[in-house]
């Protein structure tokens, strides 16, 4: 019987399916298609099971059972979450490092992070006091 997360090595996860899967953005309704799919090539990959005189397919338990938990999804959030450390790491002058940072805007979130807890507590820091002003002046 083939062992499940060899599995994912070396089929579903490098080659098949899952080609770039680190910089996907999956709506629920993909991770559905995507379970279905696993779903079907393991009941073709384990086949039916003899029970009782009779063959019978293989249910989703019986198939999480087999695949010990992992599941397709799984997988990818794994490689994602790699790649993330991966971009992370990398010098800040490489492409890849800036374009996260600029489809993020971190600085920018931060900001108005900053502004908003600001105004919540009716206070604000003497930077963005003078933030404003310069804003207000430059009018």
């Amino acid at each position: 019987m083939t062992d499940a997360p060899h599995f994912y090595g070396v089929c579903m996860g490098d080659v098949v399916v899952t080609y770039g899967a680190e910089t996907w953005t999956m709506t629920k309704k993909e991770e559905q298609a995507l379970l279905i799919f696993e779903r079907k090539m393991f009941r073709r990959i384990y086949g039916p099971k003899y029970e009782d005189g009779e063959w019978k397919s293989r249910a989703n338990r019986e198939l999480e059972e087999l695949s010990k938990g992992e599941n397709i999804v799984k997988w990818i959030k794994g490689q994602r979450i790699s790649w993330l450390g991966h971009l992370e790491r990398m010098e800040e002058d490489r492409m890849p490092k800036k374009d996260l940072h600029s489809r993020t805007g971190r600085d920018e979130t931060k900001r108005k992070t900053q502004e908003r807890m600001e105004r919540r507590s009716g206070k604000r820091s003497s930077s963005a006091g003078s933030e404003k002003m310069e804003r207000v002046g430059d009018r």
